[in-house]
């Protein structure tokens, strides 16, 4: 009996520490290496941006103040493109602030997802298109910092943001 005891609490810590399907010591050094990409917010969301319309040029319609910045060179130069980019950055910046209070995390995600609601057309699979950009951009920014470990870190919790995103959109 006293083994069985024993088991279950130590499941029920394990329970008890696993937040967005992350455990304490993720969570932990999620926390460490966001501070390297929160230094440089407009730069890791310029380059999302740009990968993401290189591969989905048709989402560039859902983004008027961005008319005519078709090239990667036009968009990297241009304020209204920074400006947007860092703003979302720090939407994701603020939401990951809060990754020990889950509560808080996703109720800003779920809030940014029903925003989209307003953009005509804007589909909410479209989320989607920014995932590995979005991983791909953490890879830039944090160089030898990403590690095979938080490439993992940063796999589970883009994954928890964008179905957020989508949830906030559905009305979740």
């Amino acid at each position: 009996p006293g083994n069985t005891s024993t088991e279950l609490t130590e499941v029920v810590a394990t329970d008890d520490e696993n937040i967005l399907g992350l455990t304490k010591r993720q969570r932990f050094l999620l926390k460490g290496s966001w501070k390297g990409v929160s230094r440089d917010l407009q730069a890791t969301g310029v380059r999302l941006f740009i990968q993401m319309f290189a591969a989905h040029p048709d989402t560039l319609k859902y983004f008027p103040q961005f008319g005519g910045l078709n090239q990667p060179e036009d968009q990297r130069s241009s304020e209204a493109f920074q400006e947007h980019s860092e703003k979302v950055m720090a939407r994701i910046d603020d939401a990951l602030a809060s990754v020990e209070n889950p509560d808080v995390l996703t109720k800003i995600l779920l809030q940014t997802g029903a925003f989209h609601r307003k953009i005509p057309g804007f589909e909410p699979e479209m989320f989607r298109y920014a995932e590995e950009p979005f991983l791909e951009s953490l890879r830039v920014t944090l160089d030898t910092r990403y590690t095979p470990q938080m490439d993992a870190i940063y796999c589970i919790i883009s994954k928890y943001i964008i179905q957020t995103l989508i949830d906030g959109y559905n009305g979740a």
